[in-house]
């Protein structure tokens, strides 16, 4: 995917999304991004919630939206 912008949103208490596999998600993506030169088109973003949107997140999601279309 890279190096084609991408945002992840995952919240801490998500059963669905292990915080130790978003830790390699989000370690090996910065350094492929990195790599292709554009870190910031790499976005990783946890929330204290389970599976569910946030308001913070929205908001988020569409200044990434903003920025990368």
């Amino acid at each position: 995917m890279a190096p084609r912008a991408h945002l992840g949103l995952a919240g801490r208490r998500d059963a669905l999304t292990p915080q130790a596999g978003l830790d390699v998600i989000d370690r090996e993506l910065k350094q492929v991004y990195a790599e292709a030169g554009h870190p910031e088109r790499w976005k990783l973003l946890r929330y204290d919630v389970a599976h569910q949107e946030t308001p913070e997140g929205r908001q988020e999601a569409l200044a990434f939206l903003r920025a990368h279309l």
